[in-house]
């Protein structure tokens, strides 16, 4: 697997697969463009304190292209830099989930609908289903699978709703962590590529990660991952290992409207006054 797959896909597929949903019959409202290019950097990335976004920039840079859309879902392109890469698409159907039937994304959820069948603003109906993850299954199941490489005493998933986003956020702290895990996160840095070693003993660890989408347009924007922690390496010596990544939708910079100043009422009206000063003139003769 790929160092970019592994560092934005597993927190995505993660965060993604705690959300689930299914429409009615009516309207769909996509916020997205067909044939429109939505472009994703790496934008930073540290470990150590140390900046190697620059090191993953290329590889990591994803451009998604939105083919077709209908009432239920839609099929999009992902390229890199050289070529394409996969041609899918997402629906969102019914999908029962102990008992209740909710409108849930079968696919990874590069947009959310704006409004779907019977649910004015999914949005908010997403964002209340991330806060319902007590009786998700799936967290179940990634809690198990986490066990494997932390002790992990706190866990909570839960959404913010506002003008600009929803995010999905997910926050866990172990005080003991197995190093695997890391290694496995941050791919090959730690067989030489880059000369970023990977710590054996890791406690106290707190990661933050946040998924955002955009409130106005449904589009997947950025995905934050804050790792704070404290390591120990084979001569005791203890050091803060920290790591932060940020991925996330480029937007071209706004620049600020350059005023230009029309000259052209000049010329009619230098016409008119030397008319009309030559018709005076004659008139005194």
């Amino acid at each position: 697997m790929k160092r970019k797959e592994i560092i934005t896909s597993g927190v995505l597929i993660l965060i993604f697969s705690l959300t689930f949903v299914s429409p009615a019959n009516a309207a769909t409202n996509w916020g997205f463009e067909i044939d429109e290019n939505y472009v994703y950097e790496l934008n930073k990335l540290t470990v150590f304190e140390t900046p190697l976004a620059f090191e993953f920039k290329d590889e990591a840079r994803l451009r998604i292209v939105f083919n077709d859309f209908n009432d239920t879902g839609y099929s999009y392109t992902v390229y890199n830099e050289t070529h394409l890469l996969a041609e899918t698409s997402t629906v969102f159907l019914p999908t029962e989930v102990e008992s209740e039937t909710l409108v849930l994304p079968q696919g990874l959820p590069i947009a959310l609908p704006l409004a779907i069948g019977e649910i004015s603003d999914y949005m908010e109906y997403f964002g209340l289903i991330i806060n319902q993850t007590v009786s998700m299954i799936v967290l179940d199941d990634f809690v198990e699978n986490i066990t494997d490489y932390m002790d992990l005493t706190y866990l909570n998933v839960y959404s913010v709703y506002d003008t600009n986003f929803l995010s999905a956020n997910l926050d866990l702290f172990a005080p003991t962590v197995n190093a695997s895990i890391l290694t496995e996160l941050l791919g090959e840095m730690d067989s030489g590529a880059i000369p970023i070693s990977i710590p054996t003993n890791i406690t106290d660890f707190k990661l933050n990660a946040t998924l955002a989408f955009d409130a106005t347009t449904g589009l997947f924007d950025h995905l934050t991952i804050k790792i704070r922690s404290i390591s120990t390496d084979e001569f005791n010596y203890v050091d803060n290992f920290n790591a932060d990544v940020e991925y996330e939708l480029y937007k071209p910079e706004e620049t600020e409207p350059t005023t230009t100043v029309s000259y052209a009422w000049i010329v009619p009206i230098a016409v008119v006054v030397i008319f009309a000063s030559s018709l005076f003139t004659r008139k005194r003769k």
